[in-house]
């Protein structure tokens, strides 16, 4: 008879990691580190030389289920082993007696007091305490550490450099042997799409230059790649149409999903014919070609490439002199990419692998982990998941919010005559800090309102231009009200237009 005697720690949930020969269960709470009376054990041999200590607790024609013991950090862990994967087991073997006790081993280990009175964010110390443990229930198991980084959404907001800043620090701490970035940017899907409904009515409207977007996705580029270049990367892609397929292929470690889609580059080509005036269009569209092939050239793709997703004028063919892919544009070439001289190149993920742009499509990160050489793979629990799903719908709730007080604005404009100015000029006010103060606590607010020519600058401009009024209105009458203000744009000049 085994008698149970209570170790120093008991593990939260954090997870079911599933692999192609082991299962880890972590439950919660974890039975106590077992102390046998009887001095024995069960020893199990895999089939790749690991050794575990433990405890048989059940067995089928395929598989055991093993109750895995570490005394040196004091845990159990549950584990469904196939018995393929097994050399030998032996069990009730006699166990060497340790001259250090369980109870004086605890007190030399880390404590996490979730009472603590601490000025740190509330939830912080258990969300350190998870991650730590997390850590030690699969410290001797030697399985790789996968860390996921989504990039899910839209390019520029979702997808912004603001956020991932905020999970570098989590990444190091979890110490990942691979980082793979899931991405799905599709921008012909999005529901918030960067040119949706409103626009400003104050007078011309500048386009946003674009080129700047480009360099914010450098700099995301190099956050990982440059800063985090010690773990190594891949980028596994669902769907990228737009400018996140530049990202994309940055990474030279490059998947796909069988049925997802690479293109889109001609947005930016069809954005500079914007500016109207060719010279000026010549010259943006140089310049955002280049920005763009750098990150090409990053991730190690022929610059014909690049100029066949980017110019719709361009055809592209493939052959092959041995194993290499000679891509070319001079329609010289034995495969046909793309033939149309109105369209730009697109890839579907079977064609990207035929012509080796890809390392392979994998549907699971099951598959993706076993065409990079992991048949086992342990799933950290970080950070980046979560809090990246609450960033996307703060940021897009905050938006709506400033979109909402922005038409408030221009009503308000519109009632702020006779002997209510005063009183909707004040409103007007308000609602403008709104949005000022939306565009202060998310970036991505801010890149959604330049793109509709409403700068930080112009918010800032045309709330002081309302105090300015609102100053001399009480000046010539401390009753509030009385004097006339002209009607509907309001404030310097004009102000934005309504509807979205």
């Amino acid at each position: 008879m085994h008698i149970r005697k209570a170790s120093w720690l008991n593990l939260a949930v954090i997870g079911l990691f599933t692999a192609a020969t082991t299962t880890v269960i972590v439950s919660a709470p974890l039975l106590p580190v077992l102390q046998d009376d009887g001095n024995t054990e069960d020893i199990v041999y895999m089939a790749n030389g690991r050794i575990l200590h433990g405890q048989i607790l059940e067995e089928t024609r395929d598989t055991i289920v093993f109750e895995y013991r570490n005394d040196k950090l004091g845990i159990t862990t549950k584990m469904v082993l196939k018995k393929q994967n097994i050399s030998k087991m032996d069990q009730d073997v006699a166990m060497a007696t340790s001259s250090v006790q369980p109870d004086a081993v605890a007190e030399n280990k880390p404590k996490f007091d979730s009472n603590s009175t601490s000025t740190v964010k509330p939830g912080y110390l258990d969300e350190l305490k998870n991650k730590y443990e997390a850590r030690l229930a699969s410290e001797d198991l030697n399985l790789p550490r996968v860390y996921m980084v989504p990039m899910e959404g839209q390019m520029g907001t979702d997808v912004h450099i603001s956020f991932y800043r905020s999970i570098v620090d989590d990444i190091r701490a979890m110490n990942p042997d691979l980082i793979v970035f899931h991405l799905d940017c599709s921008d012909i899907d999005d529901g918030m799409m960067m040119n949706q409904g409103f626009r400003i009515a104050m007078g011309e409207l500048e386009l946003e230059p674009g080129i700047q977007d480009l360099d914010q996705y450098g700099l995301l580029i190099d956050l990982f790649r440059d800063d985090l270049r010690d773990i190594p990367q891949i980028m596994w892609v669902k769907d990228s149409v737009g400018v996140s397929s530049v990202v994309a292929l940055a990474w030279p470690d490059f998947y796909m999903h069988p049925d997802a889609t690479l293109a889109g580059l001609d947005k930016i080509w069809a954005q500079a014919a914007e500016f109207g005036d060719d010279q000026v269009s010549a010259k943006m569209i140089a310049a955002w070609s280049a920005a763009a092939k750098a990150f090409l050239e990053y991730g190690g793709v022929p610059l014909v490439i690049g100029d066949a997703m980017l110019d719709p004028s361009k055809t592209l063919m493939a052959s092959w002199r041995g194993r290499d892919v000679i891509w070319s544009l001079d329609g010289q070439g034995v495969y046909m990419v793309d033939g149309s001289e109105t369209a730009t190149a697109r890839f579907t993920a079977r064609v990207a692998e035929n012509l080796c742009l890809t390392r392979g499509s994998a549907e699971t990160l099951d598959d993706l982990m076993l065409l990079h050489g992991y048949r086992e793979y342990q799933l950290l629990p970080g950070a980046a998941d979560s809090e990246y799903k609450d960033y996307v719908k703060n940021w897009r709730r905050s938006f709506e919010g400033a979109t909402t007080a922005l038409e408030d604005y221009q009503q308000h404009m519109s009632w702020a005559t006779g002997n209510d100015t005063l009183r909707y000029l004040g409103r007007a006010k308000s609602d403008l800090a709104k949005v000022l103060s939306a565009i202060k606590h998310y970036d991505a607010v801010k890149v959604r309102f330049e793109q509709i020519g409403l700068s930080e600058y112009r918010l800032q401009t045309l709330i002081m231009s309302l105090k300015e009024r609102i100053k001399i209105l009480r000046q010539n009458d401390r009753g509030g009200g009385g004097a006339d203000g002209p009607p509907g744009r309001g404030a310097g000049g004009g102000g934005p237009g309504r509807g979205r």
